[in-house]
C-alpha cells in the first residue's frame, strides 16, 4: 500500500507538472515538417462532457512555437473551424492540409473536431445503492455514490516476445472532482487525495486506464507486479443534502508514469535459464516417457531398490557360477541333432508306446518278483515235493462229514440260539443260582402258610382280634395327646405344645376332619397359648375322632389284607396239585435241587465263554454260514483235485527249479535288481519328457525349439560379454549401495520438492514474466512516444495532453458551454479553482 501511494504520489506531481507548464500558455502543440524542423507543436485538446461522461464538443488549442524561423509550416489536420487566435499569418486548409505562410510570431490557433477521444469516460450516480439518472439526482438527499470509469480506447496488437498482444498509448489520469461542504458529508474515496477550503472540498484521483491490461500484470507471475495498483476507475461515497455537483475535471497525457520507467530489464544469465529450461524439459521428458514413476520408484520404493540389488547380486551370482558346461551346449544343440529329434519323434508317433508302458501286467512284474518273493518261491517248491507225499485218503473222512452239513443244520442253529441265551444272560444266571440256594426256606415258608390256613382260624376271631387291637391303639392315641397339654389346666402353653397343636390342627383341616369353623376357633385358643375347660376337653375330643377313625380305618385294610393273602395261597396250592401231583412239593424240591447241582457247570461254562467269546462267537458264525461251510466243502474236494493237477506237472516244475537256479547269478541278480530303480527314475522323468514333448507341439516352443542352436550360440556369446564387462556389474554394484542409494533419494526428493512447490516453473515464469513485461513496456514506450496528436499531425516534434470537464448538476439552472478563451492565460491552478467557482 504504501508503495501504491508513492507510486500515485510521483504520478500527481509528474502529470501536474506537465499541465502546469502547458497552462501558463493554454493552447497546445505543433510541430513541423521536414521542412520546419526548428517547430515545436503543443497540442491542447478541451473536451465539455455530459454529466454521464458523453463527449458533447470537443476544441482543440494548437501553439506552433518558435514557428518564426521558417518562411512556410505545413501540417496535416483533421479540425474544422479553425480560427487564428495569436497573429496576421495568412493560413489556408486544402485535402487535409493546414499551411501557414511567412509566419512574424507563434501561431496560436483553434478549431473543432469530431472525433472519438483516446480515453473515454463513463460516470453513474446512485442513491441509497440505487442507479438515478444525472437529471433525476438533482435535488435528491440520502446516500450518494458516484463510480467513475476511465477506457482506453487505442488498443492494437502488437509483437510482445514473438506473439501480438493488446497494447494500448499509455495515459496517465488526473481526475478532479469539486463537493459543496454544506452539500457533502462523509465523503470517502480510496486512493485518493482530498483538499478543502471550508467552503468546498475538491477529491482528486489519479488513474492509468488500460495500463495494467496492456502490462497484463493480473496474469503476472510476479507478486510485486501483480500488487501495484493502476485504477482506471473510482468510487465515490458521501451523504447528500440536495443534491447539486460541481464539474468533474479529468486531465490526460501520454506521458509514461515515471515507475514504469524505472523497470529496467533482469540481469539474467543465459546459462542458468538454460539449465532451468534442461531440468524443466528433463522433468516433462521423465513424465511424459515413465508416467508410473518407475524411474524414480526403483529408488524411493525400498522393495523396488532391493529388487534391483537381487538383480545385482543375481548378476554376481552368475559370475561365481561354473558355466562351462554352458560352453559344450553348442556341440549338442545343433542343427543334426534337431533333425534326429524329429525323426525319432515321427517314428514313436507310429507306435502306441505308451499303452505298452502302461501295461501294469509288464510293468509290475519285477515288483511282484523280487528277492524276497524269488525266495519264497523255493519253499514252495519243496513244499510241492511233500505234498507228492500227502495220502488223499485220509481227507475222505472229513469230506464226508461236511457233506453231511445240511443234515446237523437245525442242531447248530438251536445251538446257536442256546449260546447267544447263555451269553447275554449273566446276572439272570448268577440270580437263579442264589434262588435255588433258598429252596428249603420257600418250602418251610408254605409248610407255615398251610398250617396257619388249615388252623380254623374264623371270621368272627379276626374280628375280636382287631377289636383289641384298635382299643389299644386308642388308648394309645389318647395319652399321647394328653402330653400336648399343661397337667394344670390354668398353666399356658409351652411353644413346643403350641406348634405341636397347631401342626395337628391344620392337619386335620385339611384332611376334612375337622370343619373349617371349628378349627379356625381351635387355631385362635391356641395362639392365645392357653386353653381352659371346657374347650380342652373339646380339643381332646376332636384330636382322639381323628385318631380312633385312622386306627379303624387301618384295622379294616389290615382284615381285607389277611383274607386276601390266604385266598391267594390256596388258589395256588390248587395250580400247583393240577401241573404236578398232590406231591408237587417233592417234585418242585427235587426239580430245584438239581438245578442247583448243575448251576456251578453252567457258571464255568458261561465264565469260558465270556473269556474265548471272540473265538465262539467266530465259531458259531463259521458253523451258521452255510455259504462258508459249502466253500470248505467245494475247496476239499478242489484240493483232491489240486493235488492230481500237481501231479501232472512234475515236468514244469522242474522247469521252474532251473530258473531258480540262474536266479542265484550274482550278475543276473544285481541287474535284476535295479528293474524297479530304473522304471521309478523312468516314471520321475516320463512326466518331464511328455510335457516337454506335448510344449514342444506348440508352434511358439516348436520354432523356438528348432531355433535353439542359435539361441544357445547367442547366449554363450552374451555369457563371454558378461564376463568380459565384469566391471560394468562393480559399478551397478556400488550405484545401489545404501549409502548412494540414500544420497540419490535425498535429490530426487528436493527435486520432487521444488517440482511440488513448482519452484523452477515459478522461476521461468517469473523469468518470461519479466521479459514480457519489459517487452510490453517497449511497446508501451513506443507508443507513447508516438503518440503525439489527436488531430492527426504529422509534424514530428509534437506533444499533446486533454482537458476534459463535466456539465455541472444543478437544480433548475441553465447550463453553461465551456469555451477557453484565447487571450486569457491564467494558471492551471487557477482554471482549477475556476472551474468550481459557484
Amino acid at each position: 500500500m504504501n508503495y501504491q501511494k508513492t507510486i500515485l504520489k510521483k504520478g500527481i506531481s509528474a502529470t501536474m507538472a506537465v499541465m502546469l507548464i502547458a497552462s501558463n500558455f493554454l493552447y497546445i502543440n505543433a510541430q513541423n515538417d521536414n521542412k520546419a524542423s526548428n517547430v515545436k507543436r503543443m497540442e491542447t485538446v478541451y473536451a465539455n462532457l455530459d454529466p454521464t461522461g458523453s463527449a458533447t464538443e470537443i476544441t482543440i488549442s494548437n501553439w506552433l512555437k518558435d514557428s518564426v524561423q521558417d518562411k512556410v509550416i505545413t501540417e496535416n489536420t483533421d479540425l474544422e473551424d479553425i480560427k487564428n487566435m495569436s497573429s496576421v499569418s495568412y493560413f489556408k486548409t486544402e485535402n487535409g492540409q493546414l499551411k501557414w505562410s511567412d509566419p512574424h510570431e507563434d501561431i496560436i490557433y483553434q478549431g473543432t473536431i469530431n472525433k472519438k477521444l483516446p480515453v473515454t469516460t463513463n460516470i453513474k450516480y446512485y442513491i441509497d445503492d440505487k442507479e438515478i439518472s444525472p437529471k433525476d439526482i438533482a435535488g435528491k438527499s440520502g446516500k450518494v455514490t458516484i463510480k467513475i470509469k476511465l477506457t482506453n480506447n487505442t488498443f492494437i496488437r502488437k509483437n510482445v516476445n514473438g506473439k501480438f498482444e493488446n497494447v494500448a498509448t499509455p495515459f496517465t489520469a488526473i481526475v478532479v472532482a469539486g463537493f459543496d461542504s454544506e452539500k457533502f458529508t462523509n465523503i470517502h474515496a480510496d486512493e485518493s487525495k482530498i483538499f478543502s477550503d471550508g467552503n468546498n472540498q475538491m477529491l482528486m484521483f489519479m488513474g492509468f486506464p488500460g495500463l495494467k491490461k496492456s502490462l497484463n500484470i493480473d496474469n503476472s507471475s510476479i507478486k510485486q507486479l501483480r500488487d501495484i495498483n493502476l485504477p482506471d476507475e473510482f468510487t465515490i461515497t458521501a451523504d447528500v443534502k440536495d443534491f447539486e455537483l460541481n464539474t468533474i475535471a479529468i486531465a490526460l497525457t501520454p506521458e509514461l508514469p515515471d515507475f514504469l520507467k524505472d523497470i529496467h530489464p533482469l540481469d539474467k544469465n543465459a546459462e542458468f535459464e538454460s539449465d532451468i529450461d534442461t531440468l524443466l524439459n528433463a522433468q516433462d521428458t521423465i513424465k511424459a516417457k515413465d508416467k508410473n514413476n518407475s524411474i524414480k520408484n526403483l529408488l524411493l520404493d525400498q522393495n523396488k531398490t532391493n529388487d534391483a540389488k537381487k538383480l545385482v547380486d543375481d548378476l554376481f551370482k552368475y559370475y561365481d557360477l561354473d558355466t562351462n558346461i554352458a560352453k559344450i551346449l553348442p556341440n549338442y544343440v545343433t542343427e543334426n541333432n534337431v533333425k534326429l529329434y524329429d525323426k525319432i519323434k515321427a517314428d514313436l508317433d507310429d507306435t502306441d508306446l505308451k499303452y505298452a508302458i502302461d501295461n501294469q501286467v509288464l510293468r509290475y512284474i519285477p515288483d511282484r518278483l523280487t528277492d524276497a518273493q524269488i525266495q519264497k518261491v523255493k519253499p514252495i517248491i519243496k513244499d510241492y515235493d511233500e505234498l507228492q507225499t500227502l495220502d488223499m485218503d485220509r481227507f475222505d473222512k472229513a469230506t464226508d462229514i461236511i457233506d453231511k452239513y445240511d443234515d446237523m443244520k437245525n442242531i447248530i442253529d438251536t445251538g446257536s440260539d442256546l449260546y447267544d441265551n447263555v451269553k447275554n444272560h449273566d446276572t439272570e444266571l448268577e440270580n437263579l443260582q442264589k434262588a435255588t440256594g433258598y429252596t428249603d426256606k420257600i418250602f418251610d415258608l408254605l409248610d407255615e402258610t398251610q398250617e396257619l390256613s388249615l388252623g380254623g382260624i374264623s371270621e368272627d376271631d379276626i374280628n375280636y382280634m382287631l377289636k383289641a387291637l384298635a382299643e389299644k391303639k386308642s388308648k394309645e392315641a389318647t395319652s399321647q395327646f394328653s402330653s400336648l397339654f399343661p397337667d394344670n389346666p390354668n398353666d399356658p402353653l409351652t411353644p413346643i405344645q403350641q406348634r405341636q397343636l397347631a401342626g395337628l390342627l391344620d392337619q386335620a383341616i385339611r384332611s376334612g376332619q375337622i370343619g373349617a369353623t371349628t378349627g379356625a376357633q381351635l387355631q385362635v385358643l391356641v395362639n392365645s397359648g392357653h386353653i381352659p375347660e371346657p374347650y380342652r376337653s373339646q380339643i381332646m375330643g376332636q384330636f382322639s375322632a381323628v385318631a380312633q377313625n385312622k386306627i379303624n380305618s387301618a384295622i379294616s385294610g389290615a382284615t381285607t389284607d389277611f383274607r386276601n393273602v390266604l385266598n391267594k395261597y390256596q388258589t395256588l396250592k390248587w395250580d400247583l396239585e393240577k401241573d404236578f401231583s398232590y406231591s408237587y412239593k417233592s417234585e418242585i424240591r427235587s426239580a430245584l435241587e438239581y438245578a442247583n447241582s448243575i448251576m456251578p457247570q453252567i457258571i464255568t461254562l458261561k465264565d469260558e465263554i465270556k473269556k474265548n467269546q471272540d473265538t465262539m462267537d467266530d465259531a458259531v458264525d463259521l458253523l451258521k454260514n452255510k455259504e462258508d461251510m459249502d466253500y470248505y466243502t467245494y475247496w476239499l474236494h478242489k484240493a483232491k483235485d489240486m493235488k492230481k493237477d500237481m501231479d501232472d506237472n512234475s515236468e514244469n516244475i522242474d522247469i521252474l527249479k532251473d530258473m531258480l537256479n540262474q536266479y542265484d547269478d550274482p550278475k543276473i541278480k544285481y541287474i535284476y535288481s535295479q528293474i524297479p530303480k530304473l522304471r521309478a527314475d523312468f516314471d520321475q522323468a516320463r512326466p518331464i519328457l511328455e510335457n516337454f514333448a506335448d510344449e514342444l507341439k506348440l508352434p511358439i516352443y516348436n520354432k523356438s525349439f528348432h531355433n535353439s542352436p542359435k539361441t544357445v550360440s547367442t547366449l554363450v556369446n552374451m555369457m563371454d560379454d558378461l564376463d568380459s564387462t565384469k566391471y560394468i556389474g562393480d559399478t551397478l554394484n556400488l550405484a545401489l549401495s545404501d549409502e548412494i542409494v540414500d544420497v540419490a533419494r535425498q535429490v530426487i526428493k528436493l527435486i520432487d520438492k521444488t517440482d511440488e512447490n513448482g519452484d523452477l516453473k515459478d522461476i521461468k515464469n517469473k523469468l518470461n514474466d519479466a521479459d514480457d513485461i519489459m517487452a510490453r513496456k517497449n511497446q508501451i514506450i513506443t507508443l507513447s512516444d508516438a503518440y503525439n496528436s489527436f488531430t492527426s499531425s504529422d509534424i514530428t516534434n509534437s506533444t499533446v495532453n486533454f482537458i476534459m470537464k463535466t456539465d455541472k448538476i444543478e437544480v433548475a439552472k441553465q447550463k453553461k458551454t465551456f469555451v477557453p478563451k484565447a487571450q486569457q492565460k491564467k494558471s492551471f491552478t487557477g482554471w482549477l479553482k475556476g472551474i468550481f467557482h459557484k
